[in-house]
């Protein structure tokens, strides 16, 4: 029995020992994920609407567009939506660029962990060429193989059209 205990009471120390020195890393790298996060994002705007370009947070309500997570507008009439949906396996989050006639400009994935070489592929330079010129206010098209993933992300990408024939038009 006090043998029991002390193991009881050891395994209680190395538990507790071992959940502050989690929180400790967790303290030091929290801001260097969100500093990172943030360049990416940044890079992902410069590379959809060039160096330089002056972005403006838009408020919107989250409620009625729950993928959409951040709306910029850029410059005087183009705007960058950043959306994140559940695709076959992971979240994918990405940005998409629309220009003052509701086409889409632009398209990056910031984050996708589906299946490789199927949910992966609407990461793809592939997918974007699919998508590039399309009207954000109309259904974008779905690559084949990959259906639950770019389903998912046409889903995310109609509530962006939505928005934007909303709020902006």
């Amino acid at each position: 029995m006090k043998k029991s205990l002390y193991l009881a009471l050891f395994l209680a120390w190395i538990c507790v020992l071992s959940g502050g020195l989690l929180a400790l890393a967790n303290d030091v790298t929290a801001p260097v994920i969100a500093k990172n996060k943030a360049q990416a994002e940044a890079a992902s705007f410069d590379e959809l609407f060039g160096a330089g370009t002056e972005y403006v947070e838009v408020t919107f309500d989250q409620a009625t567009y729950p993928h959409v997570e951040k709306i910029f507008q850029a410059g005087a009439d183009n705007y960058a939506y950043k959306a994140t949906i559940y695709g076959f396996q992971s979240d994918i989050t990405f940005i998409v660029g629309v220009d003052a006639s509701g086409n889409i400009m632009g398209f990056a994935t910031l984050a996708n962990a589906d299946t490789p070489g199927f949910g992966l592929r609407v990461s793809d330079q592939e997918y974007v060429d699919l998508i590039m010129g399309k009207d954000i206010t109309k259904n974008v098209d779905t690559l084949a193989g990959a259906t639950v993933s770019s389903k998912a992300v046409q889903s995310a990408l109609a509530e962006v059209g939505q928005h934007y024939a909303n709020e902006v038009k």
